[in-house]
C-alpha cells in the first residue's frame, strides 16, 4: 500500500511539473453591451470558433 501511495504522489508530481511549464497565452477580449452589460472572452491559441456562454442568473420569461 505505502507503495502504491508512494507512486501516485511520484507521478502526481510529475503531472503539476509538466503541466506548469506549459505556457497559454490566451487574448482577452473585453466590452459592453448598449445596456451596461459587460463581457470578458478569453480566447485560447488555435481556437476552434465555438463559444459557450453561461448566463448567471439568466430567467427564461413566462
Amino acid at each position: 500500500m505505502k507503495r502504491l501511495r508512494m507512486g501516485l504522489a511520484g507521478l502526481s508530481l510529475i503531472a503539476i511539473t509538466a503541466l506548469s511549464a506549459v505556457s497559454v497565452h490566451a487574448q482577452v477580449v473585453t466590452g459592453a453591451l448598449g445596456d451596461g452589460s459587460t463581457y470578458l472572452i478569453e480566447v485560447p491559441p488555435n481556437w476552434n470558433k465555438t463559444l459557450f456562454l453561461y448566463s448567471h442568473g439568466y430567467v427564461v420569461p413566462g
